[in-house]
């Protein structure tokens, strides 16, 4: 979870870092989430629902700032490729869309 909250904020043109475990981050600002729930069915060969959630949260030298629970549940036509990591962040491309600017105001209405 945390290296798909990374990806997606050094694609949208932050300068992020990534770090294996919490603590490694020291006293900076920490943006990650927890996945969990996660559901995929596929009732026909081009279609696939999904309904993902996650816990989002920011926090800084061990301090909650921010927490919430988002949940994305969608109906897509998708062929029938790939593994369930690649179905898991369609899912999450939808939360992190109204995860992510919310963690980041956070961390600037903190400064």
């Amino acid at each position: 979870m945390g290296k798909a909250v990374y990806a997606q904020l050094r694609a949208n043109g932050f300068d992020v870092e990534y770090f294996d475990t919490m603590d490694a981050a020291g006293d900076k600002f920490i943006i990650t989430g927890i996945a969990n729930k996660v559901y995929i069915n596929r009732p026909g060969q081009l279609e696939m629902e999904y309904k993902v959630r996650i816990d989002g949260m920011v926090t800084k030298n061990n301090k909650l700032l921010f927490a919430q629970n988002y949940t994305s549940k969608q109906k897509k036509e998708m062929t029938n490729t790939g593994d369930n990591a690649g179905k898991l962040m369609a899912g999450l491309h939808d939360i992190f869309s109204i995860f992510l600017p919310q963690a980041v105001k956070t961390i600037n209405d903190y400064n």
